[in-house]
């Protein structure tokens, strides 16, 4: 699931932060998460998404190129703010013909990619903040969120780098948990048959 969100709208204009979103005591556990998940778009073939359980809290996303032999693994935490499901997810290993490259040796900076989510049995929607919609309204709306310098990528939309407490994007989290501008695309995943 959380490559899903990565590979159709984190790299399409995100926002991330540099510390873990996820409170580690308040995670949450959903085994129908577990399994074979292939992303619902016409244009786009992609890989399968494999879930499996890391430590019965969090959980180990891999996905492997279409014939190619790298394999990308993520960690993805579930976690609840007032009763709305988000994630966290951020890039553990790449393994490239079997052998493994830690995060530590990509030489980039471990970010941490954060959304609502919505699981069913065999269906998974993903919303990432629209990186677009932060950067117009940080300042305004009293919105203070802490950030690094703007990036913008052209046709891929902006990115948004929070440097805030993780306390404090999930406060941002739960005030805007329901505003389609902040979380404007799902990405819908169902369980491979």
């Amino acid at each position: 699931m959380a490559i899903f969100v990565f590979a159709t709208l984190l790299l399409t204009g995100c926002a991330s932060s540099l510390q873990q979103v996820a409170p580690d005591q308040d995670t949450v556990f959903d085994p129908s998460l577990l399994g074979t998940w292939l992303e619902v778009h016409e244009s786009i073939k992609n890989s399968p998404i494999i879930v499996t359980n890391h430590d019965h809290q969090t959980y180990e996303i891999s996905s492997h190129g279409n014939d190619k032999p790298i394999t990308s693994v993520y960690a993805l935490s579930l976690f609840r703010i007032n009763g709305v499901l988000f994630f966290d997810l951020a890039l553990s290993r790449v393994e490239v013909n079997g052998v493994e490259v830690g995060a530590d040796d990509l030489a980039v900076q471990p970010l941490h990619f954060f959304g609502r989510i919505w699981i069913r049995a065999d269906e998974v929607r993903a919303s990432a903040v629209s990186a677009g919609w932060l950067r117009k309204n940080l300042g305004e709306k009293n919105l203070t969120l802490d950030h690094l310098p703007f990036k913008s990528h052209g046709f891929l939309g902006d990115d948004v780098t929070l440097t805030s407490s993780p306390q404090e994007i999930r406060d941002f989290a739960a005030e805007y948990a329901d505003d389609k501008s902040v979380f404007p695309k799902s990405a819908v995943f169902r369980r491979k048959k």
